[in-house]
Formats: structure tokens, C-alpha cells, sequence
């Protein structure tokens, strides 16, 4: 158990080195093009920041592919320790590559010029790519939070991002004006708050599981 312990406290140092790399990576993007041309806009989305300016793009790109390594071993490592079924590691792997897709096709940055709302095809598999991962997202933290293996600490803060992750994408598909005009909130409150769970993600020691197994057991 301690050898598990100790391999699954190295996936957490990865998960950690992903945050902090995601967080510098937005901030950067964000600041940068508010600062240098394009203002503050809370009703775009993290993507369009991005896609403003060339460098911004690949500082995204380039910083999305350790995040998107990181999370892949760490979440794998987790999948180990909870002894779920192999849909659980597919859904990872589907996490990922939304990631890395939407980190190679920046949204607008191939967009027509004008006022017409045309879009990119680059655009269009961004938007894919995009709603693929946080779909899966929603989805594997849902999964966990009926895995009997995970805490209850884990299990309950799954049951409050999943009520969250619900209403934000329902609110996104439907057109919701209150996810329109503050995109870039809820948008962020989504994104860490997965990468924040995943960080808090805890699974019961093997003891105490035999142990409740046992009292269950004793109490039929």
C-alpha cells in the first residue's frame, strides 16, 4: 500500500505542475492581449483570448501539451486506484484529445475579417474539440461520484461540481445570455474547478475499505 501511496503522491506533483502551467498560460494570454490592443471582454471565452494574436496561440498550445500529459498519467493513476472499468480510462483519453485539438485550432484566429459572423472550419473543430472535453470532463467526474472507492470528501465535491457542470452547459448549449455576457467566469469557475477536484481526488485506504466491508457483512 505504501509503494501505491507513494506512486499515486508523484502523479499529484504532475497534476500540480499541470495547474500552476494552466493558470500561467491563461494569465498570460488574458493580460497580454487586455494590455497590448484588445481591451477586457468577460463575455468572451478563454479560446478567444487566445486566438487574438499569433504567440498567445502557441503559449497556449505549447503549455496545453504538458497539461494534457500530466493530467493524462495522473488521471490514469486515479482510474488504478479506484479498480474502475476500462470506459472510465477511454473517457480520459477523449479528455485529452479535446484538449490537444482545441489547443492546434485556436478559435478565431483563421476567422474572416468583418462583421458577418463567419466562421473558420479552424473555429468549427475548436468548438468540437471544446465541447468534447468538457463533456467528458462532466462525465468522469460523475463517474467517480458514484464510485464507492473514492472518500466522501472526493464524492461530495464530485456532487457539487457535477451540479454546477450541468447547469453551465445546459446554459451554454441552450444560448443562455447569462453564460453569453460572462463567458470567460464561468468558463474559468469550470475549468480550475476540475483541475482543483482532480487535485483533491482521494481514494480509500485498502484497510478501511476491507473494514466497512466487514461491518456491512456482520451487520446482515
Amino acid at each position: 500500500m505504501r509503494r501505491q501511496k507513494n506512486k499515486l503522491d508523484k502523479e499529484r506533483v504532475l497534476m500540480r505542475v499541470a495547474f500552476v502551467v494552466f493558470l500561467l498560460e491563461v494569465c498570460i494570454a488574458v493580460v497580454g492581449n487586455t494590455l497590448f490592443g484588445h481591451g477586457w471582454h468577460i463575455n468572451y471565452s478563454i479560446s478567444r483570448y487566445v486566438g487574438l494574436e499569433t504567440w498567445s496561440a502557441l503559449v497556449f498550445a505549447l503549455g496545453n501539451f504538458v497539461v494534457a500529459i500530466a493530467m493524462l498519467y495522473y488521471l490514469y493513476g486515479v482510474g488504478e486506484n479506484l479498480g474502475v472499468k476500462r470506459g472510465f480510462f477511454w473517457i480520459i483519453v477523449m479528455i485529452v484529445i479535446g484538449l490537444i485539438g482545441l489547443s492546434m485550432c485556436p478559435s478565431g484566429y483563421f476567422d474572416p475579417s468583418g462583421m458577418d459572423g463567419r466562421v473558420s472550419s479552424i473555429s468549427l473543430l475548436h468548438l468540437i474539440f471544446a465541447r468534447m472535453m468538457f463533456a467528458m470532463m462532466l462525465i468522469i467526474v460523475a463517474w467517480v461520484l458514484f464510485c464507492e472507492r473514492a472518500t466522501l470528501a472526493t464524492r461530495l465535491t464530485a456532487a457539487m461540481f457535477v451540479a454546477y457542470g450541468t447547469i453551465y452547459v445546459s446554459g451554454y448549449l441552450l444560448g443562455a445570455r447569462w453564460i453569453k455576457n460572462y463567458g470567460f467566469l464561468y468558463e474559468s469557475i469550470y475549468l480550475v474547478g476540475f483541475m482543483l477536484w482532480c487535485l483533491g481526488c482521494r481514494v480509500i485506504k485498502e484497510g478501511r475499505e476491507n473494514g466497512t466491508k466487514q461491518n456491512r457483512e456482520a451487520a446482515k
